[in-house]
């Protein structure tokens, strides 16, 4: 099961913001289990120290309990995605105020 498809349509740049001030392994974790050219890019994006560390954890990682994975998967999502439900603000309003008869 991939926990990570959410990250399918993030930019690599949203997933560095996201992922840099996480731990190394953390880091190395979501990077080994997503799309390989968003991992790549996103790793790039890190100073050569640290792509070094990364790159040397991520070979490391053999096999993980699954729900660590899904642990980290969950944290990740709720500092990607935008946190509420859109109900809509002055937009909505509009539209209703649109459809009043008079």
């Amino acid at each position: 099961m991939n926990y990570f498809s959410y990250l399918e349509d993030v930019a690599p740049k949203n997933l560095f913001e996201a992922l840099q001030t996480e731990q190394l392994q953390t880091i190395a974790i979501v990077l080994v289990y997503i799309d390989r050219d968003l991992a790549a890019n996103t790793l790039n994006m890190f100073p050569d120290d640290m792509k070094a560390q990364i790159a040397i954890k991520m070979a490391h990682i053999d096999d993980l309990p699954e729900v660590a994975v899904k642990s980290i998967a969950n944290i990740l999502e709720t500092k990607i995605l935008p946190s509420g439900v859109k109900l809509g603000g002055v937009k909505a309003v509009a539209e209703i105020l649109k459809r009043l008869k008079d």
